[in-house]
């Protein structure tokens, strides 16, 4: 590869899922959060056949999740500007605690696990500065606040041999559609959480937002903040090894129907599937297969496992399919408007 909510009331393949993401005899759920009929918010998880397992009450909106990848602990995070995280076990959905950012810290919806360890990126609650702050486990504590370049930390992903890659959305709470001058960029860090590599996005008014990694590759969705409505590309691919933009082939109209905004990005054996609320579509890229548009309104929410794309939306509607060659698995409706990021997890 050359590489609503709105109305309702907005690649990483399989090597890097650890162990017990892949152990023989357990069941796969995947995990969502979302807002309800009666207000609220909750963390909710569905079994492989699409039965509600739960729903807990969260304190408020939710973003995004760091499933971690050795033991079966999960945090869900407070959309930005966040001021909670939830520590929770996948099986039940029990929040075990709640986790406030350091000082003078926001949440900006995302983490990733590093052993023990947790790095939750955290933006500065004034100014916006990239900040990493990285819990401990074992600890139940914080250990370090790493000041890293740029503002706007947004989405991070750990890389399967350690280290991450972190989107840096150059986004302040001043920056509004039709701004040009904000510095986005990508940012990969090594196994301590320095910089290794840093990337500025590919052109003017494009904000790095949403990844997902495999060992070779970073896919990247970005945002258009600049005036109108942009044909160029909004998904890449960054090389782990020789970083540098790789923009993934489709057609300048494919672009223009995701209305300047991907939200998920993900990736797998073969493939990447990006979603736009926005634009009320997904994009499919499979193999040497041209990409395909697929139309789905509101739709965010995506994760994949063990060649099966989850997709959920804004109206509560929810599909699985084939990642393969898109063949419909099933689908469903809850009466929960399925909210920004999903995930998965065996238990």
């Amino acid at each position: 590869m050359a590489i609503d909510r709105r109305t309702f009331l907005a690649l990483a393949g399989m090597t890097t899922l650890a162990p017990w993401l892949r152990a023989e005899g357990r069941q796969r759920l995947w995990l969502g959060t979302a807002h309800g009929l009666d207000d609220h918010y909750y963390l909710a998880a569905l079994n492989a056949d699409g039965a509600l397992r739960y729903r807990t009450e969260l304190p408020g909106r939710a973003h995004g999740f760091a499933v971690d990848s050795e033991q079966r602990r999960a945090w869900v995070f407070a959309r930005r500007p966040g001021d909670w995280a939830g520590l929770f076990d996948p099986a039940d959905g029990r929040l075990q605690q709640q986790l406030a950012p350091q000082p003078e810290r926001i949440f900006v919806g995302h983490g990733c696990w590093q052993g023990d360890l947790c790095w939750m990126p955290l933006g500065h609650a004034q100014s916006s500065r990239v900040h990493l702050g990285v819990w401990s486990a074992s600890q139940n504590a914080w250990i370090d606040d790493l000041e890293l370049p740029g503002t706007g930390a947004h989405q991070i992903v750990a890389h399967p041999h350690g280290g991450a890659a972190l989107a840096v959305g150059g986004l302040g709470n001043g920056v509004r559609q039709g701004d040009t001058s904000f510095k986005s960029a990508l940012i990969l860090l090594d196994a301590q959480g320095r910089v290794r590599a840093e990337l500025p996005s590919p052109g003017p008014g494009f904000s790095v937002r949403h990844l997902d990694v495999d060992a070779d590759w970073v896919y990247v969705g970005l945002q258009y903040y600049g005036p109108g409505r942009t044909d160029l590309p909004l998904v890449y691919r960054v090389s782990w090894q020789q970083p540098s933009w790789q923009p993934l082939v489709a057609e300048p109209w494919h672009w223009l129907q995701m209305n300047n905004y991907i939200a998920s990005v993900v990736a797998y054996p073969g493939g990447v599937t990006v979603s736009s609320p926005k634009g009320h579509h997904l994009l499919h890229w499979r193999g040497d297969a041209p990409v395909v548009a697929e139309p789905m309104r509101d739709i965010a929410m995506l994760a994949q496992a063990d060649g099966e794309l989850w997709a959920a939306n804004g109206l509560g509607t929810w599909q699985t399919q084939a990642t393969a060659d898109g063949a419909e698995h099933a689908h469903g409706q809850l009466d929960l408007a399925w909210d920004n990021h999903g995930d998965v997890a065996w238990v």
